[in-house]
């Protein structure tokens, strides 16, 4: 009993020390506004079922992408593009 008490401690002990992951929620407005200013690059990440999928990381945020084929139009849509141009298309 006394092994299991001491058990319990050391589960606790770990528990208490595991990093805490803060997660920042912003507004939309925020995050343009952000993008604007740090202009950051996207990089496509994969094109499925009709939207292809881009991704930025600024300031430790990433932010998210996704664009309907069928907005793309005659557009060249790159590998790589400036995150303002996606701003329109942010998840």
């Amino acid at each position: 009993m006394e092994g299991q008490a001491a058990t319990n401690r050391q589960t606790k002990v770990r528990l208490l020390l595991r990093p805490q992951i803060k997660i920042k929620k912003m507004e939309k407005n925020e995050i343009k506004k952000l993008l604007y200013r740090e202009n950051p690059v996207a990089k496509l990440i994969m094109i499925r079922k009709g939207l292809a999928y881009y991704d930025t990381k600024t300031n430790d945020i990433i932010v998210n992408f996704e664009i309907p084929v069928s907005d793309m139009g005659d557009a060249d849509f790159l590998n790589e593009m400036e995150s303002k141009l996606l701003i329109r298309w942010i998840v």
